[in-house]
């Protein structure tokens, strides 16, 4: 099935949150399996894995989640770099869990959602029964150069301009080009900004598992 079309019939919820915003999710699968939850990358949002919840859904519960500032989800009052940090991020998500009664899950995060996935492991290790990445390494070191030529990028394009340029230079296919560029247009310039500030120099050597 396209993607277009698995998005038609694809329901999203929100929860407000005790973290301060209000998350957007997708819950679909037997009420008993087990939950296999998946998180996007930066400017993306859970539409990224519209075709993972049709595939997985008959064998376990599949939580799509947005992140603060992207998707259906709220952006916090407080625009500062303290409010997008992967911690904070983590934080919303282990809420969320909390919220929907999520006490062990299956966890698959694209690039700045693996980051995630890391954070949650070292804020409860044993409610990740596996964690999957891709996209992601446990440890970078951005030279300044990268983190001012993308930071500059987004102020510059500002959010459409970026989403045309993700759209265009991230795949050659069309179709899923068009729907990155529509994903990174739901996410708000404050979020773009105040994550890249965090996701350029960091190290989960010591959370990844080994």
């Amino acid at each position: 099935m396209e993607i277009m079309e698995v998005m038609k019939t694809m329901i999203t919820q929100t929860a407000t949150l005790s973290t301060g915003v209000t998350l957007e999710y997708s819950l679909s699968g037997p009420a008993e399996a087990p939950v296999l939850a998946f998180v996007h990358g930066l400017g993306s949002n859970l539409r990224q894995f519209a075709l993972q919840a049709e595939y997985f859904s008959g064998a376990y519960r599949v939580l799509l989640i947005s992140l603060r500032g992207h998707g259906g989800s709220s952006a916090p009052l407080s625009s500062t770099p303290d409010a997008y940090t992967p911690h904070t991020l983590a934080q919303d998500v282990q809420a969320l869990l909390a919220h929907l009664n999520v006490e062990a899950l299956h966890f698959v995060g694209n690039s700045l959602g693996g980051l995630v996935g890391y954070e949650l492991l070292e804020l409860d290790h044993a409610a990740l029964l596996s964690l999957t990445t891709f996209g992601t390494t446990a440890e970078l070191h951005s030279s300044r150069l990268t983190y001012w030529v993308v930071l500059g990028s987004i102020h510059l394009l500002g959010v459409k301009g970026m989403a045309t340029l993700v759209g265009k230079s991230a795949t050659k296919n069309r179709a899923v080009g068009a729907q990155l560029e529509r994903m990174y247009c739901s996410a708000t310039k404050d979020a773009l900004i105040q994550i890249s500030r965090h996701i350029a120099d960091y190290d989960y050597t010591e959370a990844a598992p080994h």
